[in-house]
């Protein structure tokens, strides 16, 4: 992944996040495969620059059968995140570098978007979760 800058939610952005997914998808093991899973990200009220005011967002599913990334929010999914494009931008822009401070720091964020209703979690996330470590960290280095 290079170092240039790309417009969170944007159609590059997406590029650096599937990259970044199909990385780690790549090394996993079998046993990792076993369970399927699956996640979604919608992001409301996006700038005007990057749609037609609809929703943006992606979603994942991955499992025995592989994996597959979708460019837009999914609701049956095992694993949901829908929250304000401005509350999650800044969440998506904060690498925590494995420093315990930084984790603190991101996970009191996390906490105040959703006390503040910016953002709302549904389901449950699961080991399979695990195989994407670091991947928010990667595409939060190229997040502008």
């Amino acid at each position: 992944m290079n170092n240039a800058l790309v417009e969170f939610g944007s159609s590059g952005w997406l590029d650096a996040l599937e990259r970044a997914f199909r990385a780690r998808v790549a090394t996993a093991t079998p046993e990792q495969l076993a369970v399927p899973y699956s996640m979604s990200e919608t992001y409301t009220d996006p700038p005007a620059g990057l749609g037609s005011g609809a929703a943006l967002g992606f979603h994942f599913r991955i499992g025995p059968t592989g994996f597959e990334f979708h460019r837009q929010p999914a609701d049956d999914v095992d694993f949901r995140i829908v929250g304000s494009y401005a509350a999650i931008q800044e969440l998506a822009r904060f690498a925590v570098d494995d420093d315990p401070a930084r984790r603190k720091q991101l996970d009191g964020l996390v906490a105040s978007a959703l006390k503040a209703g910016d953002m709302r979690t549904q389901g449950e996330r699961s080991g399979a979760a695990s195989i994407f470590a670091g991947v928010h960290d990667e595409v939060a280095r190229v997040t502008a």
